[in-house]
């Protein structure tokens, strides 16, 4: 690309209204300036749909004004010319206007249908991510015979057995468990609780379903689980379940590999009821399976009696009290069978919140060489926010200011207001590091390694002042935090299965407890469910944001070496104090409520 002036006035961020996705047939207004001294003619705004097709060629003065009236993708760009010639206007990585000679790089508008404002309920709430297994242990469930029981505060298992990692360590967490600690989960002013898979199956993580309509044994009843939903409901919490719909296990009733269950299986035989649900190479050994993992095998999702057994699946569940599903791989789900889950889950309850799993820009995703339309009003309310925690890990660890800023203008310009409110803004999952260890001297070591890395105290003294600030954005940036089970008690673990570890119960770091605890207040406040997002400050490695509605809220992150002063007065919501001047210590972060 080739570019001949930085001087052009236009981002999106700032020069398009409304910001973000635009609902079907409203009206979207551009405004381009050119420098005084910059002669140019015939400026014409054109839009392509997604096939690269022109849906709209018109030439203006400034600003223009139109609508779409079809949802989609669509792209679009500026033609100009000057005394050189003919020039296109187009975007750059962080959405500022650049000169070029090509038609390339083209700004996204993505229209959509209305989603269900019965969902709204959803945003400004505080998330919690548990792993079952690994969170307490309140019951006494009989273990099964073919699993491993380790010792409470033990390192899991990382080492394969003959070549495989079987992930049947358990710890026995359970739903009793759970419904014991949601005293100290309110406590933390959590209002969702994300569980990973709880239904039966073979591995300590669940995701290889083994019966989508029983509660694993190892956690608890069905019971267990209407009490966890009631008890939970007592204290004004949700409870969200992982939904893993593109494969099952091997080890399934619907599978029935090892012979574990009293029915017959696709693996059994060719007449099984469930045989149309896979897909087999050369049967009966060699099938798809995710990943090629073959403990895993890939549904058919076009397959009716399939989709129809999901629909069963969904409306139980529902049913008996949760408020929404967290869809694994949602990337490996067809657009049809996406709608299909969210048609259900809307017909149970207009509430009903769908998260989809999408590690990068979701607003337009290619997966399989298939476009996904996951906000087309039709099939996700909102995803899990991988893309602002690597803009938050790459700016606090590698001081890359510009990537984060890249992060938030592109999210907030390419995804509906509706979805960006709801985000799932993770730091860290039971697929990545702990957070407190994207702060370690090293990272993904090897796994022999990882399993006895012990962070110096200067180390982890260190990674705890980032960690903060990187919680302070998580908490006041657009969208939902989730905390990882632990990461408020200091748990420490490099990726799976470092970063699965158990509870501390017994040895919380209570500072940080306090921290998230005083988030989690500061939470309350009417800005953050779905105030205004302003870019104020990015320079130096000091990043200044503002969130606005009734009250404004600014929020200072200063990863430099020196202390930073602003010029603005107001109540510091974290020491609870009034500041009659400003000025943020080096490695701190501040949210203020200014007058």
């Amino acid at each position: 690309m080739e570019v001949r002036s930085n001087k052009v006035i236009f981002n999106p961020f700032f020069d398009k209204k409304p910001l973000g996705a635009v609902l079907k047939n409203d009206e979207i207004t551009l405004t381009v300036r050119f420098p005084s001294h910059y002669k140019i003619w015939d400026l014409t705004l054109i839009i392509e749909d997604d096939e690269g097709e022109i849906y709209l060629k018109e030439q203006f003065n400034i600003s223009i004004s139109f609508q779409i009236d079809k949802i989609g993708i669509y792209w679009y760009c500026f033609k100009f010319t000057d005394v050189y010639g003919c020039h296109y206007l187009v975007s750059s990585e962080n959405l500022d206007a650049v000169i070029s000679e090509n038609h390339e790089y083209l700004w996204q508008i993505n229209i959509h249908d209305p989603f269900f404002k019965e969902t709204k309920w959803f945003e400004g709430k505080v998330m919690y991510q548990i792993m079952v297994d690994r969170f307490y242990k309140g019951g006494n469930n009989p273990p099964r015979e073919d699993v491993i029981i380790k010792e409470w505060g033990t390192v899991p298992n990382y080492e394969p057995v003959d070549g495989v990692v079987y992930n049947n360590d358990f710890y026995g967490g359970d739903l009793q468990g759970i419904i014991k600690k949601l005293d100290y989960l309110q406590s933390l002013n959590i209002s969702i609780i994300y569980l990973n898979p709880i239904f039966k199956a073979y591995s300590n993580h669940k995701y290889d379903t083994g019966d989508y309509l029983q509660i694993d044994p190892m956690f608890g009843s069905e019971e267990d689980f209407i009490q966890l939903c009631q008890e939970a409901n007592k204290r004004d919490m949700k409870i969200m379940l992982d939904g893993v719909f593109n494969h099952t296990g091997d080890d399934s009733i619907y599978f029935n590999k090892y012979n574990n269950y009293d029915s017959i299986g696709a693996y059994n035989s060719k007449s099984s009821k469930y045989y149309p649900w896979y897909q087999f190479i050369d049967y009966p050994e060699d099938y798809m399976s995710w990943w090629g993992i073959k403990t895993l095998p890939t549904v058919n999702q076009d397959n009716k009696d399939y989709q129809e057994f999901t629909d069963r699946v969904l409306r139980k569940w529902f049913r008996l009290g949760i408020s929404g599903f967290r869809l694994d791989v949602v990337d490996e789900l067809s657009n049809e069978f996406v709608m299909r889950i969210n048609k259900v889950a809307k017909e149970e309850n207009k509430a009903n919140v769908l998260i989809g799993e999408v590690w990068k820009d979701a607003s337009n995703k290619v997966a399989y060489g298939k476009r996904k339309h996951y906000f087309n009003g039709h099939q996700l309310d909102s995803v899990m926010n991988y893309v602002f925690k690597n803009g938050i890990i790459a700016y606090l660890r590698y001081h890359n200011l510009n990537v984060l800023q890249n992060c938030i203008r592109n999210v907030l310009n390419n995804y509906p207001p509706f979805v960006v409110n709801k985000l799932m803004n993770v730091m860290d999952t039971h697929d990545t590091a702990r957070l407190i260890n994207n702060f370690a001297y090293v990272i993904n070591p090897p796994k022999d390694k990882a399993a006895k890395y012990k962070m110096t105290e200067h180390e982890y003294k260190n990674a705890i002042v980032k960690m903060k600030m990187a919680t302070i954005m998580q908490f006041t940036l657009p969208g939902v935090p989730c905390i990882y089970y632990g990461d408020e008690a200091g748990m420490i673990g490099f990726d799976d299965p470092f970063c699965r570890g158990t509870f501390p119960w017994d040895n919380i770091n209570m500072d940080l407890f306090n921290w998230y605890q005083r988030l989690g207040e500061v939470r309350n406040l009417d800005v953050f469910q779905d105030g205004k997002y302003q870019e104020i400050y990015a320079y130096n490695n000091v990043f200044i944001y503002a969130r606005i509605k009734l009250s404004r809220i600014i929020v200072i992150i200063n990863n430099s070496d020196q202390a930073f002063e602003y010029a603005v007065t107001g109540k510091d919501l974290i020491n609870n104090k009034y500041l009659e001047s400003v000025i943020v210590p080096s490695q701190t972060g501040l949210i203020l409520e200014t007058n």
